[in-house]
């Protein structure tokens, strides 16, 4: 049954006048909106919200939503969200015209041009029980998480809302890099996972399950709301040392074991996001959610084929995280896995029986000369009267292997704005490549009270070798 506002005629008034007041309100904790209302208010969202003759379709983040959103960026709190972060959230969660579930038409993925400028999809299903279930970003041809509405139609004098249980957004595919050649004269050295076990969510934090795993069965997955107990996410612990050669450290790859995926009808791949958890010992043996590290920030995903492509290693890039242990003097990264698609995807671990092969570990290699000839920058320049600009090659491109093969990796975090890159802020050590440069997943967004000021970003560019170029590049910033 949908829920429905208690206490407030929605009919009557603008969205921002609802989530202004105090009468949306309820015990079921679906319901609550006060992490989404403050963040339309640090936003400075309030006011453009409030015009009664405007018309959109409104996707609403309830608090369970907003705390996943808020700890999957790496902060602790709503108050640490750069405020052009919140409102390039809202805004791409926004689109023109009010629509209701009856509009769409059953199994068709409608996409449409979100606030941004970016994509915005809804596809509704029938079930013999409910010929109106509407879901958000359930497309294939992105590598996208979707959500389904917890609460639809809601009806506002300038607006339709549209209620959601958890983040859900959408990432442009990219091409992989290249392989390194086989031939390439690289130090290698590795360093095994040390502890490993799945958390099985529940309709509760108080049900949530820690389950140290033994057979074929270390697996992660998003169910149609994160409090689910099909939803699963992986916690792995490794303990880090400096690697046993004297070159420089050019990457750090997690490297995982994939045994195979089940329940994959009508899913053609699963994106599988990491992340670096926070600085937090625990014992395989806890039994309790609480004492697992807090989900820390996203280091990189990765999409895995539904078919095809049983006992398989995958790796992505955790050298971020590797890297900032090491200047931290920390001795264990722990690293967390969570599927953010249907199916269910398998992978080796300790508890195995085939563990001595397919365990996970993170791959050391040093780097070598690059391959990367020159690197051209021109000026990001964004009005004041707007919040964003997209990066492009225009601003940033290098020359000597293909756009896929050409990384940019965050040295310092900016000054007076944020990068993002596929809707998610860009912290230190965080990376895009060419290729999302050309896609125009890559923004540059001003704090909302700077103007008529410079910035600059400060990038190392590598190759798909590990290869790093010589020079530090700076691209200026100019906020007119």
């Amino acid at each position: 049954m949908d829920l429905v506002p208690a206490g407030e005629n929605t009919k009557n008034a603008t969205f921002a006048a609802f989530i202004k007041s105090n009468d949306y309100q309820q015990s079921d904790r679906y319901s609550q909106l006060k992490l989404y209302a403050q963040a339309v208010r640090l936003a400075g969202l309030e006011e453009f919200l409030d015009n009664p003759n405007d018309n959109f379709t409104i996707v609403i983040f309830n608090d369970d939503a907003m705390n996943s959103l808020i700890t999957g960026y790496g902060y602790t709190s709503l108050e640490e969200v750069p405020r052009p972060v919140l409102r390039h959230f809202i805004l791409n969660n926004i689109i023109q015209h009010k629509y209701q579930v009856a509009d769409f038409e059953v199994g068709k993925d409608e996409g449409f041009e979100s606030l941004t400028g970016d994509s915005l999809f809804f596809r509704r299903e029938s079930s013999t029980t409910n010929p109106y279930v509407l879901r958000v970003n359930a497309v294939s041809r992105y590598a996208s998480a979707s959500v389904t509405v917890r609460s639809r139609d809601l009806p506002f004098k300038n607006a339709i809302g549209h209620v959601v249980p958890m983040p859900t957004y959408t990432v442009r595919s990219s091409s992989q890099k290249d392989p390194k050649p086989d031939d390439l004269e690289l130090s290698k050295d590795s360093v095994f996972v040390e502890k490993d076990v799945l958390l099985q969510f529940a309709s509760s934090q108080a049900g949530y399950q820690v389950i140290n795993p033994t057979g074929d069965n270390f697996q992660t997955k998003m169910a149609s709301t994160i409090n689910n107990t099909g939803t699963r996410r992986l916690y792995m612990q490794y303990k880090i040392r400096e690697p046993e050669f004297e070159e420089r450290l050019g990457s750090a790859t997690l490297m995982l074991y994939h045994t195979r995926t089940s329940n994959a009808s009508g899913v053609s791949e699963s994106l599988i996001n990491v992340y670096a958890d926070a600085y937090t010992d625990w014992e395989e043996s806890t039994t309790s959610y609480s004492d697992l590290p807090a989900m820390g920030e996203l280091e990189s995903s990765f999409s895995i084929p539904s078919t095809g492509n049983s006992n398989k290693w995958f790796a992505s890039d955790v050298s971020r995280a590797v890297l900032q242990a090491f200047e931290n003097n920390q001795d264990f990264v722990n690293i967390g896995v969570w599927s953010q698609s249907s199916p269910n995807v398998y992978f080796g671990h300790l508890g195995h029986a085939n563990a001595a092969n397919n365990k996970s570990y993170i791959l050391f290699e040093s780097t070598p000369e690059t391959i990367i000839t020159n690197v051209t920058v021109n000026a990001v320049n964004i009005s004041s009267a707007d919040f964003f600009k997209v990066i492009d090659k225009t601003n940033l491109q290098g020359t000597g292997a293909s756009d896929k093969n050409i990384s940019y990796f965050l040295s310092e975090d900016t000054q007076k704005g944020v990068v993002l890159v596929n809707g998610r802020p860009l912290r230190k050590r965080g990376s895009f490549t060419q290729e999302q440069l050309r896609q125009g997943v890559v923004k540059y967004l001003r704090n909302l009270d700077v103007q008529h000021t410079t910035d600059e970003i400060i990038l190392e560019v590598q190759d798909f070798q590990g290869g790093f170029y010589p020079e530090i590049i700076t691209l200026p910033v100019q906020i007119n």
